[in-house]
């Protein structure tokens, strides 16, 4: 079962964020394209590592988590899984928080 804490944590600690599963499909293009069109529309999809963009790839599911920062920043992470998603996003955002305690 997920650690789902830091949602908790997104949700008093950014602007807003958003959750999506296959947004892809929408436009019934493959993950691949999809992220090539995030790259182009200067919006990319961040992983943790190759293995795991590759990983969405294969599998052609994509969980997609963008964060707007208070500053106005926005953030988006992507994984293969619910569970990778929400990894990633721990530790893609929580370093850039010092004072942050584990979520």
């Amino acid at each position: 079962m997920s650690d789902c804490r830091i949602l908790e944590w997104l949700s008093s600690n950014t602007e807003n964020f958003w959750l999506w599963h296959n947004a892809h499909r929408e436009s019934a293009i493959s993950v691949e394209r999809y992220l090539l069109h995030r790259e182009h529309i200067h919006e990319p999809i961040a992983f943790i590592d190759a293995d795991m963009r590759l990983g969405a790839v294969q599998s052609n599911s994509l969980w997609e988590m963008s964060i707007r920062h208070f500053d106005g920043s926005q953030s988006h992470i992507g994984a293969p899984t619910f569970e990778l998603c929400l990894k990633a996003a721990r530790e893609m955002l929580l370093p850039a928080f010092p004072d942050t305690v584990a979520a």
